[in-house]
């Protein structure tokens, strides 16, 4: 009897400092940086009576992301997501009549802001290894031609957990918009529209910290 009551003691006193331990808080914020591995944008530029199909594939980019969420639970968690993207240019193919012209345009490195809404699902493995899946999207703006145009991606990749407050993250994201639109006037031909989406594939690493 006295053993037990002891033990009852005990725990009244050890479980609320476990409790205070494990609990790592429902908010957090991150840290991304993005290597985006290829790039291209499909699209058109027409005058009114012709419309010419083009592209413009790019090398490679880089992108920095910074977000703050919300854990529903242990598994569910919601953020939104602020970043910066530059694109470093390589070829531009156009096709006129049937015949498709390709020109450098390595010195071409697009930039865009965006601003996305995501939601992650983390796979539970009991262990510090957790697989995530995660969708977002939201609003994308070129910095270069200032047109704005709707974006959304797609995230897969493993969170390894350093300490109950802070998780290192790294994964795949596809990411893509619908059609910018740029209007400007060329000497001797005068309105033109150009309309062109994105799509890229990129390796993320990140820092998450709860609070």
């Amino acid at each position: 009897m006295r053993i037990s009551k002891l033990l009852l003691s005990a725990s009244v006193f050890i479980l609320p400092l476990t409790a205070n331990a494990t609990d790592a808080g429902k908010y957090y914020t991150s840290i991304t940086g993005e290597y985006i591995v290829s790039a291209n944008a499909d699209g058109s530029i027409t005058d009114g009576n012709v419309t010419l199909p083009g592209s413009i594939d790019y090398k490679n980019g880089i992108g920095s992301l910074a977000a703050i969420g919300y854990y529903f639970n242990d598994n569910i968690h919601a953020e939104l997501e602020v970043g910066y993207r530059k694109f470093n240019g390589d070829t531009t193919s156009v096709t006129i009549s049937g015949v498709k012209y390709t020109v450098d345009s390595s010195d071409v490195d697009p930039k865009a802001l965006s601003t996305m809404a995501n939601i992650f699902y983390d796979i539970p493995t009991g262990t510090k290894f957790t697989p995530y899946l995660g969708a977002g999207s939201g609003w994308v703006h070129e910095q270069d031609g200032g047109a704005n145009a709707l974006g959304y991606q797609g995230m897969v990749g493993v969170n390894y957990k350093l300490t109950n407050n802070s998780t290192i993250f790294t994964g795949y994201r596809y990411f893509a918009t619908t059609d910018f639109k740029n209007e400007y006037n060329i000497a001797g031909i005068g309105s033109v529209t150009e309309k062109a989406s994105v799509q890229a594939h990129a390796i993320d690493v990140g820092y998450r910290f709860s609070f």
